[in-house]
């Protein structure tokens, strides 16, 4: 019988501020990072965002936000790496840690281009009645690329979900990933009835694609400290 190891892999945090002041002047050194760290039991498999998992979407100024509408900012892509000590399968799933900050509504899902169960939270800015949320973001997955024990790399055709590891759903497209923790993803063949591929090493691309409240609700006097998390999980057996 096959033995199912489950770990926290990497903590995916958004962090920074965005300058919302009506001046022309930024705020030094304002950015918005993300930075994931993580390692699996020892001689299972290590995982880790390529590039030190920095996403930098540099100084946004109030003028270039909406007063009425969300703003969607630039996707950004970074490649998750998983690394095993031998061939085994790895099934990815994501848990959003600012959920209750997301916003759902009709224009933020146009604005992402995802649904109400697609979008993670970037936190809120104020306190008690005065709270308002940011944003949101969505995290989607591409097919990965695999290596066997023997060293050949292979550009998988499909990114696969599912939510009990036995049905998979076939996508030769990115997917976005839902924050409750609940469906998995891997990679493998596109043919119809296939399953997630036996691998040493996955490399999957994943894009962050956030969009910013409007400014009548945001305050425009004072910076706004993005505070997106999301925690990734692997399993591996």
């Amino acid at each position: 019988m096959k033995q199912m190891m489950i770990a926290k892999a990497a903590a995916l945090t958004l962090v920074g501020a965005a300058a919302l002041a009506t001046a022309p002047a930024f705020a030094e050194g304002v950015t918005t990072t993300l930075t994931v760290t993580g390692k699996l039991t020892p001689g299972a498999c290590n995982v880790s965002f390529d590039g030190g998992g920095s996403v930098d979407y540099g100084n946004i100024a109030a003028a270039s936000l909406s007063k009425t509408a969300y703003t969607a900012l630039t996707s950004q892509t970074k490649n998750l790496s998983v690394v095993c000590g031998s061939a085994t399968n790895a099934y990815v799933s994501v848990t959003d840690n600012r959920a209750a900050s997301a916003i759902k509504d009709a224009p933020m899902q146009t604005a992402l281009g995802a649904t109400a169960t697609q979008v993670y939270g970037l936190g809120t800015s104020g306190t008690g009645d005065s709270a308002k949320n940011i944003g949101a973001y969505t995290i989607s997955m591409g097919a990965g690329t695999t290596t066997d024990t023997a060293g050949a790399s292979t550009k998988q055709a499909a990114v696969m979900s599912s939510t009990d590891k036995s049905a998979w759903t076939i996508s030769t497209t990115p997917v976005f990933t839902t924050p409750g923790g609940a469906t998995y993803y891997s990679t493998g063949a596109s043919a119809s009835g296939s399953k997630p591929v036996v691998a040493k090493t996955f490399v999957f691309p994943v894009t962050v694609k956030a969009a910013l409240n409007n400014t009548t609700d945001l305050p425009v006097s004072s910076n706004v400290a993005l505070d997106g998390s999301a925690t990734f999980t692997v399993a591996y057996n």
